[in-house]
């Protein structure tokens, strides 16, 4: 555990949604997965926090960090919803 808890509690990453509406895990490397596995990627943490969709490419990847470091990491958005709006295909 570190010093205050904090960092066993917020592991951020990105992941995907799947077709079906389900989100990849914290195991799955969602860059090494063939095209087309994801409809879009996510922003995610360990807590629960889970942030707004994105497209599931290389520009939708980073904006998923983006938002990670500076939305969750440093609390001005401590909850999006998890019920978010379908990216387009």
């Amino acid at each position: 555990m570190g010093a205050d808890g904090i960092a066993d509690i917020h592991r951020g990453y990105v992941a995907g949604r799947y077709r079906d509406g389900a989100v990849s895990d914290v195991w799955t490397d969602v860059t090494r997965c063939a095209e087309r596995t994801f409809v879009a990627y996510l922003a995610r943490c360990r807590c629960g926090w889970l942030g707004d969709p994105h497209p599931a490419n290389p520009d939708g990847y980073h904006t998923c960090q983006h938002e990670l470091i500076n939305n969750h990491s440093r609390g001005s958005r401590p909850n999006a919803s998890s019920a978010s709006p379908a990216v387009p295909k």
